[in-house]
């Protein structure tokens, strides 16, 4: 099982936050990359994605990802 996080006041939604650790991309995408918005391998982001639903026991074309900005805006 790959190491990630829950928040204890979500405990009703199957989520997970996760880090880099344990995944299929390599070089500067290494190594759990989910963004389909980088030039990372698409076949190695789908296997990470997959590695994500595993551990949450869930069907990876049932998960949801955000996409993460850099700024000081929050919505």
């Amino acid at each position: 099982m790959k190491k990630f996080f829950k928040a204890h006041n979500l405990r009703r939604v199957n989520h997970g936050f996760f880090g880099r650790v344990g995944g299929s991309s390599k070089g500067i995408y290494s190594s759990l990359n989910i963004s389909f918005n980088s030039d990372d391998d698409p076949q190695n982001i789908v296997k990470n994605r997959v590695i994500i639903s595993d551990n949450l026991g869930l069907n990876s074309e049932k998960l949801f990802f955000l996409n993460q900005q850099h700024t000081n805006k929050v919505i």
